[in-house]
């Protein structure tokens, strides 16, 4: 507001200046004109008054001088001249409208000729025109041819005329004519300059203070005043803009309010405790699903470390690691989730799963940390866990020697058997053996998620273990009726790996691209080399898998089609335990699969080079 009240004191100042500036600037045009008028007159005159009296000094002056005198006095009534002097050719004043001149040498009395000047004079009859500005004086000398006469001239030579004209007089009247004359113009531009002050005023300035009244209102969240506009199409421009973003912003803080209240809702409701902290380790959020993990309210942790909820030894080394991370920038649990111990009001202490993320505001970074409870979860598994171990160890040595007996009953150990009791002994078999390969998979998760599972890991040969794992398979594609084939092979190549697991891994691919193939159907095995990495693919021609699936696939006791899975049997354990085992063996697996056009399962390792290593590894 104070620079409008100053640009409504500037205004006017600057219109007045600009007033004032075109008023000096036309006068001054006017005087410079009438200035030059009276100077070209002036010099007419005094030219023409120089030429009579020179005539007259050479007509009257031997004989009848008091004509010249006479003239002379005559010439002085004009109020402009202020002197008029008639030397002889020695240059003493003979006749002068002074009487203080008679007699004396011109060059005494104007001091400011010279002699180079008078000589210029004398050397012609035409006359010398001078003007001296500080004095505003125009001067003129002219020559003159004296008569004889033996006391005062020497016949023939030459004396001079000498006339000096005041022009201050003439300027004066000139200026002032020229005020009085230019006062009409002068009054219009006034009263013009006075209502354009007024209508800048209307116009613009009271507009501007009305948007800047309005800006102030919603900096101070105030968006119910609109702004009045102006009869100029800028400023109305302005003015609607401004009414227009003013509606514009109150919607959206609106909105803004409605969705906060809604993200609050929502922080209210998660059942994961969200925090954020700032970069010295200080809370500033904690929302209810925190309170009810922690034990405590907001308002007791708000501002304070959040090493307030860790024990020890995390505690003491949580200032240490901040400070680190500001330094190096070098994250330790910072974008990477993680279980870690809690710890409640009460001092107990409970397992959780901790996220931690890095987020920028205002310049100033924050983290948000998000809490889950698995205190719960942690007791369901370790039931499961229990649960599999017993149920596993308890069936597996019955159901060894259940198998045994009946392998050897359909094996014809008992001869005589009736067809019907042998068809049963058959099924019985078959599903002892499915049970033996359920708990063996059971075994083998348990082992990998608890670290138990031994890997002999050394260098070997590639192409004679996957012609093991073909040929072990066999057998298993032949019940299926789907053949095997070897289609591409990389000679002279090897990979440290787990033999057993690595058959196992091949294994798990060849049941299940036999199982899942149709009748009379080739079940692919191919082996290629990439850079430094060795791939073997596995191919059917089967159902595919459903594109939904996809992310589920190398999950625990997931089957694309439960219906389907049931049928061809299987325990959703063997993809899971593929990936596992291969990992742990330092490969990778995957899969390329489309729905009613076959899979491709694959799965690459590292090729190992001779000159590099050829020690054995162990893990």
């Amino acid at each position: 507001m104070n620079r409008l009240h100053s640009l409504r004191l500037i205004l006017p100042i600057g219109i007045l200046a600009v007033y004032l500036t075109v008023v000096v600037i036309t006068l001054f045009f006017s005087l410079t004109e009438q200035r030059k008028s009276i100077q070209t007159q002036a010099r007419h005159e005094i030219l023409s008054m120089a030429g009579e009296f020179s005539r007259e000094a050479e007509l009257t002056l031997a004989h009848l001088p008091q004509l010249l005198e006479t003239g002379i006095v005559n010439a002085a009534t004009d109020k402009r001249v202020t002197a008029v002097a008639v030397t002889d050719p020695d240059d003493r004043i003979l006749f002068s409208t002074r009487f203080s001149w008679r007699g004396k040498p011109l060059l005494k009395v104007v001091p400011h000729l010279t002699e180079e000047q008078l000589g210029m004079a004398k050397g012609g009859r035409v006359s010398h025109l001078m003007y001296e500005k500080a004095a505003q004086r125009l001067e003129a000398i002219m020559s003159f041819v004296a008569p004889a006469q033996a006391q005062e001239l020497r016949s023939h030579d030459k004396g001079l005329i000498y006339i000096a004209m005041d022009l201050n007089a003439a300027f004066d009247d000139a200026r002032r004519a020229t005020i009085e004359e230019h006062i009409p113009e002068l009054v219009i531009l006034f009263v013009m300059s006075l209502l354009i002050t007024m209508l800048v005023n209307q116009q613009v300035i009271k507009p501007l203070e009305n948007l800047e009244q309005g800006a102030q209102a919603v900096a101070q969240g105030d968006f119910n005043q609109a702004v009045k506009g102006s009869d100029l199409t800028e400023i109305k421009g302005l003015t609607d803009t401004f009414n227009y973003m003013r509606q514009e912003l109150a919607d959206t803080v609106i909105k803004l309010d409605a969705q906060s209240q809604h993200n609050q809702a929502i922080l209210d409701n998660v059942i994961d405790g969200i925090i954020t902290i700032d970069q010295r380790g200080c809370i500033i959020s904690f929302n209810q699903a925190a309170e009810t993990i922690f034990g405590y309210r907001a308002q007791e942790v708000l501002g304070e470390n959040v090493k307030l909820l860790m024990p020890e030894p995390y505690r003491s080394q949580h200032d240490h690691y901040i400070a680190r991370y500001r330094e190096t920038r070098k994250a330790h649990i910072i974008g990477i989730g993680r279980e870690v111990e809690g710890m409640r009001k009460d001092g107990s202490l409970f397992p959780m799963e901790l996220s931690v993320s890095e987020v920028s505001h205002g310049g100033e970074p924050f983290f948000i940390g998000m809490v889950r409870d698995v205190t719960e979860r942690r007791r369901i598994e370790k039931m499961k866990s229990e649960f599999v171990s017993t149920v596993s160890h308890e069936l597996r040595t019955p159901l060894t020697s259940i198998s045994g007996s009946l392998g050897l009953l359909t094996g014809g150990a008992i001869s005589g058997l009736p067809e019907q009791a042998r068809s049963l002994l058959d099924i019985a078999y078959k599903n002892c053996q499915h049970l033996t390969l359920l708990i063996n998979d059971l075994l083998d998760m348990e082992k990998i998620a608890a670290g138990k599972m031994h890997f002999d890991i050394k260098v070997q040969s590639l192409m004679p273990m996957i012609g093991e794992a073909v040929e072990s398979n066999r057998g298993y594609a032949d019940q299926h009726q789907v053949s095997i084939e070897l289609t591409g092979c990389v000679d002279d190549l090897e990979i440290a790996v787990d033999e057993k697991r690595f058959i196992q891994v091949l294994s798990n691919y060849l049941s299940n691209a036999a199982k899942f193939s149709s009748e009379g159907d080739v079940v692919k095995v191919n082996v290629l080399a990439m850079n430094d990495c060795v791939r073997i693919e596995v191919s059917d021609n089967g159902c595919g898998i459903p594109e939904s699936f996809h992310p589920q696939l190398f999950r625990k006791f997931s089957q694309a089609d439960a219906s389907d899975s049931r049928h061809k049997g299987g325990t959703g354990l063997g993809l899971a335990i593929t990936r596992e085992l291969a990992e742990k063996m330092g490969g990778h697996v995957g899969f390329e699969s489309v729905e009613g056009k076959g899979s491709t399962f694959y799965v690459e390792f590292p090729i190992h080079k001779r000159e590099l290593s050829g020690q054995t590894a162990m893990s």
